[in-house]
């Protein structure tokens, strides 16, 4: 019962974000992408290979992750707003359902951008180099990953807090979980032991989001390790557990009646 309740939530879910908006601005994003890729080849010194590669990976990632703090920051506001989550759970479904069903017919619609994105920026590279690098489907898979989480931390933020302050808080985690790789290498944590110490905790407390950041390997044909692949594979799935258990505790504790 659990079950199908779940998919046919996800269903409904993913179908009404593609019937809505969520289509047409993949659509608006990929036209973007094409535009401003185009503009940046013709305007830009260098390899075209590795300009388009730079501007598509950068763009998609920063044109996803907009959408999936928008996506994540709206979901559970946007049910209560339309009343239709006090009408889904007086329907004996369960919370947990509700909650489930919601979040995959988001990923869906999530994957939907995503692999429009991915298309349009596989045939521009086709188009205008006529090559595709080994590591470019893998760095759009980490892009898929990055804008994943980034859904499931702006949706805990947006139960703690209002709106504007979700999408705040979303883009300040970002950026600090950003930082703190280009942190480890600075030359003074070598010397101060507790300020590295301090540094390599927080990566596991504030996801470091530059692991997802394969770029430089897709520009410059740097292999990756298969260990690395891994660790970032756990490292991606812990994270998104520990959010969907924050996501979970906080849900199920909120007055809807």
């Amino acid at each position: 019962m659990a079950k199908n309740q779940i998919l046919t939530l996800s269903a409904n879910t993913a179908k009404e974000y593609i019937e809505g908006k969520i289509l047409y601005i993949a659509m608006a994003l990929a036209v973007v992408l094409v535009i401003v890729t185009y503009v940046s080849i013709q305007f830009t010194y260098g390899i075209p290979l590795r300009v388009c590669i730079d501007v598509s990976l950068g763009l998609a990632s920063l044109l996803l992750n907009g959408l999936a703090v928008f996506l994540g920051v709206n979901l559970i506001r946007k049910e209560i707003e339309s009343r239709t989550i006090y009408m889904i759970l007086s329907c004996s479904c369960s919370r947990d359902s509700f909650l489930l069903g919601k979040l995959l017919g988001l990923l869906l619609s999530l994957a939907l951008a995503w692999s429009i994105l991915f298309l349009t920026s596989t045939v521009l590279l086709y188009f205008i180099t006529d090559s595709m690098p080994n590591l470019f489907v893998m760095a759009f898979i980490m892009i898929f990953f990055e804008a994943t989480l980034l859904l499931f931390l702006a949706l805990l933020l947006s139960l703690l807090f209002d709106a504007i302050m979700a999408v705040f808080l979303t883009i300040s985690v970002y950026i600090t979980g950003y930082g703190l790789e280009a942190t480890k290498q600075l030359t003074m944590l070598e010397t101060n032991i507790v300020a590295k110490k301090i540094v390599n905790v927080a990566q596991w407390i504030i996801p470091n989001f530059s692991l997802f950041d394969i770029k430089q390997h897709v520009l410059y044909d740097v292999t990756i390790n298969t260990k690395d692949l891994v660790f970032i594979g756990c490292y991606f799935v812990l994270f998104l557990l520990v959010c969907y258990i924050l996501i979970r505790l906080k849900f199920n504790k909120m007055d809807i009646q």
